[in-house]
């Protein structure tokens, strides 16, 4: 679960059930899967969307809803 989906998912009265897995036993293609969910820029920028930042601060600046 990613912590989008656990944000989304968990609204304080239930617990979250899970088992750990190993990443070895994860295929690459399901962990590149993930991070593409949460991020889909990963790859093209130095650990910080900062265009992707600077654009929500100013969305957000501008009284836009807050997804």
């Amino acid at each position: 679960i990613t912590a989008t989906a656990y944000m989304d998912a968990y609204d304080g009265e239930k617990k979250i059930r899970y088992r750990w897995t190993p990443m070895k036993r994860i295929s690459p293609y399901l962990q590149q899967a993930v991070v593409i969910a949460e991020d889909d820029q990963f790859w093209r920028h130095p650990g910080f969307d900062w265009e992707a930042i600077k654009a929500a601060a100013k969305r957000n600046w501008a009284g836009w809803p807050v997804r």
